[in-house]
């Protein structure tokens, strides 16, 4: 297993794009116990204390003892290759004669559909966070490439870019991506603040917050305006960390507003107004914060940001500075 999943004794990293979480590190629980049974005496099968490792393919032809494998695609199975790869780069006088047998499942799906569904099924067997069974849709791959090309990284399979080294700052996760388009072009800071992790969990808002109709630039638009906005509360004075917390996002929402001079917005107008986003200043973001503060601390403050009493309240605002686009 170990010549087929690498290259010169590096990981084909091909192999592991369709598995939904990257590699979670040495110091993961799980990893660990995999590290250790692989080290420990090979008078114990590997595969008695191992699940193994479930492989997607094109065609599997059997000839002997042998599997020819087309297109083979790891889709359960990724800490466990890791694992197998490093302990065999360390241990290299033991690849010859390291006897011991691994579980691996190749399965032929008829269609892309019944795919989607071996993988969502093979991953339910651990915990794996509901979003990230959607890290295979074409979609998280178009946003991954588009934020590449402006410096970010989008975490589409957990830890993939903290396990490359990128700067945690220019590490967006799907959670606070999604947080920014609930926020500006849905227009529901409330849920932004408080309920983001159901709404992705919901069908439904899933496809509201991620859809193919969409031009990938709202995405764009979404976190850098997001972006923006921390960084204008992070290092400001006049805000405390509650605060800061609380109106981020309905500042998102109330800029967005501005930027595209209209008290709703929706895809187009958001992408249309994506170069406005290097035009906004620090006063005017401070002219806007004021009047959303105003409200929080009228309105209550402790948990009044998850409230769509506040939601409606702020809305109701913007519907007076703002036209309502037709």
């Amino acid at each position: 297993y170990f010549t087929v999943i690498t290259k010169g004794g590096d990981l084909r990293t091909s192999m592991f794009e369709p598995n939904v979480r990257d590699y979670q590190g040495r110091r993961n629980e799980v990893n660990k116990d995999i590290r250790t049974t692989l080290e420990a005496s090979t008078t114990d099968e590997f595969w008695w204390l191992n699940n193994g490792v479930t492989v997607l393919a094109r065609e599997c032809l059997i000839s002997g003892n042998t599997l020819t494998i087309t297109n083979p695609e790891v889709v359960n199975g990724l800490q466990t290759s890791h694992e197998i790869c490093q302990f065999f780069k360390d241990y290299q006088e033991r690849l010859a004669k390291d006897g011991r047998s691994l579980v691996l499942r190749v399965i032929i799906p008829p269609n892309e559909h019944i795919s989607s569904r071996i993988i969502k099924a093979t991953n339910f067997q651990t915990e794996v966070k509901g979003m990230s069974l959607h890290a295979t849709e074409q979609i998280h791959f178009d946003i991954e490439d588009r934020l590449a090309l402006i410096g970010l990284w989008y975490d589409r399979r957990k830890g993939k870019y903290k396990r490359l080294r990128k700067p945690i700052a220019d590490i967006i996760s799907v959670v606070d991506l999604s947080r920014s388009v609930i926020a500006i072009l849905l227009m529901r800071p409330d849920d932004a603040r408080g309920r983001p992790q159901s709404l992705l969990g919901d069908d439904k808002t899933y496809l509201e917050i991620f859809s193919r109709s969409y031009d990938c630039a709202v995405y764009i638009f979404c976190i850098r305006l997001d972006r923006r906005i921390s960084t204008f509360l992070e290092s400001s004075q006049k805000y405390t960390t509650d605060e800061q917390r609380d109106l981020r996002y309905y500042l998102d929402m109330w800029v967005a507003c501005a930027l595209v001079n209209s008290a709703k917005t929706n895809a187009s107008t958001l992408c249309a107004a994506i170069l406005k986003l290097d035009t906004i200043s620090d006063d005017e973001i401070a002219k806007y914060a004021a009047k959303i503060l105003r409200s929080y601390r009228r309105m209550g403050r402790d948990q009044i940001a998850k409230s769509p009493r506040f939601a409606a309240a702020i809305k109701k605002r913007l519907a007076r500075e703002f036209p309502v686009s037709p």
